[in-house]
């Protein structure tokens, strides 16, 4: 006689190879926002199979099981919008020191791997800012800030140097 899988045996084990794909979404180099919003989702699906099998929805009247199909769509949708619409712009800076007035270099690293809406019309936004501890031991001055805006320009391609050289005075 052939023995028949559980329904319950089923479910367990796609939990469980949902569970294995989250994992490995996390830790096989996906794009940090592409693998949030897939594990929401994965986690949408769980909790699905969870309520409708374990806790037994898929037997119960169907405005019941209409109100929690709406309920789990619009807790997904909500997390993944609301994800999507948090991000905010990405910051990278450096810094250098300079004891006296002359010219220094400070050169900024940054790792053009995020995810783009489109490549080809995405821009980068530069600025630079400089700021001046005015008082020494012996003397007491203002301290001084200054911050300029560069402009934008394209988002170079992953694993490019862009350069740019700035004189400033302050």
């Amino acid at each position: 006689m052939k023995k028949q899988w559980s329904a319950p045996v089923v479910v367990w084990c796609v939990l469980c190879g949902l569970t294995l794909l989250s994992v490995a979404l996390v830790e096989g180099g996906w794009g940090r926002s592409v693998a949030s919003i897939i594990i929401v989702l994965i986690a949408a699906v769980k909790s699905r199979l969870v309520i409708l099998h374990y806790m037994e929805a898929n037997r119960a009247a169907r405005h019941w099981r209409f109100l929690y199909e709406t309920w789990n769509f619009a807790v997904t949708a909500t997390i993944v919008i609301g994800y999507l619409v948090s991000r905010g712009p990405i910051t990278e800076s450096a810094s250098v020191g300079a004891k006296e007035a002359g010219t220094v270099n400070c050169t900024v690293t940054i790792p053009y791997s995020w995810t783009l809406a489109t490549m080809s019309t995405d821009r980068v936004s530069l600025s630079y800012s400089i700021s001046v501890a005015g008082s020494t031991s012996t003397t007491v001055l203002p301290n001084r800030n200054s911050t300029h805006g560069l402009g934008s320009i394209s988002v170079p391609a992953n694993g490019t140097t862009t350069t740019q050289t700035i004189r400033a005075t302050i």
